[in-house]
């Protein structure tokens, strides 16, 4: 099954290297899930066990499973070039004069906030310790700072985006990747939205070379991260000059932790009860913890039954 999923990722690639169309979700979704399923190129996943991590085999039901989804997203590349005239989901955003500022601001009441509830534990060099401090406050930094540095973008506002920027590496900086990754490929989307179509992977090489070399920073990052913290800049100038730890940055990266749940689900035929989903939706509610509502989510159900010893 492994080289039906190889042979479909090959031809995804393929397909945006020769194809001349827009850069929309659906080329997103496919680049997002080659990154997200790498396991399936290395053939392993990493299984919780103590404090270390165990590699094992991906399941055949696992590979058709990531088969499934690639091949699906590149089926919809192709149906919407051929039957839909290349006009794909675009990525576009309207000019609101107010709406950059406002957004900017409510990302530094965000951080503000954070500042004066989590204090020095945002320093700490336990992530978990620091995790248990954070609220409301770091949810409304981050988001708003991720859509106010593309509202910026867009509308080519750069001192505007200058605010955003530096509260992104500093959510960076404590110890998360995660947003100032969906920024930068915000930006991305909307530069190249601009141009029309084209053949990604080829006339746009020396930018999915830059992305690459970006991704691998980030994943990097996780296992440098607490000696930045530190200041120990002789340790993160040392690791990111040996290839031996990029490789292995790279290969227990989070695709691998986080396919490790997919694989533990499908072997062991894992389902989740219906009322889950009916719970999922107080998640919409604003506060609704504190009227007496909890959503169950699906790590609730899932961790005991396969992970129970984490």
């Amino acid at each position: 099954m492994q080289i039906v999923f190889l042979l479909v990722y090959l031809v995804g690639l393929a397909y945006l290297a020769c194809a001349r169309r827009r850069f929309d979700m659906h080329a997103i979704a496919f680049l997002a899930a080659c990154v997200y399923f790498m396991p399936g190129l290395y053939g392993y996943t990493l299984y919780p066990a103590g404090l270390v991590r165990e590699q094992v085999p991906l399941a055949e039901t696992t590979y058709a499973v990531m088969t499934l989804v690639l091949g699906t997203v590149v089926l919809g590349m192709f149906v919407v070039d051929v039957f839909g005239g290349g006009q794909g989901p675009q990525t576009v955003l309207r000019h609101v004069a107010w709406l950059g500022p406002v957004v900017v601001c409510l990302a530094g009441a965000g951080f503000l906030f954070t500042l004066a509830t989590s204090g020095t534990a945002l320093l700490a060099a336990d992530k978990s310790s620091m995790m248990a401090t954070l609220n409301r406050g770091h949810i409304l930094w981050t988001t708003a700072s991720v859509l106010g540095l593309a509202i910026a973008f867009a509308e080519r506002r750069w001192i505007l985006a200058v605010v955003p920027v530096l509260l992104l590496l500093a959510n960076l900086y404590i110890g998360f990747r995660s947003t100032l990754a969906v920024a930068l490929i915000s930006l991305v989307a909307l530069h190249l939205a601009r141009d029309g179509r084209q053949r990604f992977l080829v006339d746009r090489f020396r930018l999915v070379l830059a992305g690459a070399l970006v991704a691998l920073g980030f994943f990097a990052y996780k296992k440098i991260y607490i000696a930045v913290k530190l200041g120990r800049l002789d340790l993160l100038w040392g690791k990111l000059a040996d290839s031996e730890f990029l490789a292995m940055a790279v290969g227990q990266s989070e695709p691998f932790t986080t396919q490790a749940i997919l694989d533990a689900v499908v072997r062991s035929g894992f389902t989740a009860p219906p009322g889950h989903f009916v719970s999922v939706l107080y998640q919409m509610i604003v506060f609704a913890p504190a009227l007496g509502t909890r959503a169950q989510s699906f790590n609730d159900l899932m961790q005991p039954q396969l992970f129970p010893h984490q």
